[in-house]
């Protein structure tokens, strides 16, 4: 459902930092298109438990893990990125993990009651969410949501795919690696496969947060460059 704003929408708030009413225009754009593709994405799963008895038996699990997605269409954290802002983004996913967390080992005591964990985590995130956007109401003056027309949405959508589709090849990349390594040649050396990935990942993380702080910035300050070029 980011597809791709956490990117698109980071440069071009970084760009207008100074210009509320732009910074507003484009926060709705984002949050009005998070929303249609909450529905879309609503709709495909509710088409898919009627073709799939896998997705049907288990559909309760995949509603309760959608509510992370709902969580995360709420929270701004592109406009936070954008105006640089990273200490509210830390804040907030601190607390969501924290009261998930804590909800889940205060009431979660048996297997049996495996379908709270997901319920819990996606509550906890709609609830940090939903604080994130009041953060955001609170610094940006004047804001109310608007949902944008539809030419505004495919505007930005048009700008964030190229971002969506190098994330969509990453993630199939790394998880056809682990299929084809234990469809061929065995579960374990896929296990052993997993481990090192995340091993691996969890060493990236530092340069994703480096990214994450430094995108806006050397975003806005190419374009300032450009403005003294011409």
């Amino acid at each position: 459902v980011t597809y791709g704003f956490n990117y698109s929408s980071v440069y071009a708030i970084a760009k207008y930092k100074e210009n509320s009413r732009k910074i507003r225009k484009i926060v709705n754009i984002v949050l009005s298109a998070k929303l249609y593709l909450i529905f879309i994405s609503v709709l495909a799963i509710f088409i898919l438990s009627f073709l799939f008895s896998s997705v049907s038996q288990n559909i309760q699990l995949i509603y309760c893990y959608f509510l992370l997605v709902i969580g995360d269409s709420i929270f701004p954290q592109f406009y936070f990125q954008g105006i640089q802002r990273m200490d509210k983004i830390s804040m907030i996913n601190i607390g969501i993990k924290v009261c998930g967390l804590l909800l889940i080992v205060i009431f979660v005591r048996s297997s049996d009651e495996i379908i709270f964990v997901p319920l819990f985590i996606g509550l906890s995130s709609i609830v940090g969410g939903y604080w994130g956007y009041v953060l955001m109401k609170k610094e940006l003056k004047n804001f109310q949501f608007q949902l944008m027309g539809i030419l505004s949405i495919k505007q930005a959508l048009v700008t964030s795919t190229p971002y969506f589709l190098v994330n969509i090849a990453a993630t199939i990349k790394d998880r056809t690696s682990s299929v084809i390594i234990a469809s061929c040649i065995s579960y374990s050396l896929a296990s052993y496969y997993e481990i090192a990935q995340k091993i691996v990942l969890f060493m990236a993380t530092g340069i994703g947060i480096l990214g994450q702080v430094f995108y806006p910035v050397f975003a806005s300050r190419i374009d300032k460059q450009r403005e003294h070029k011409i």
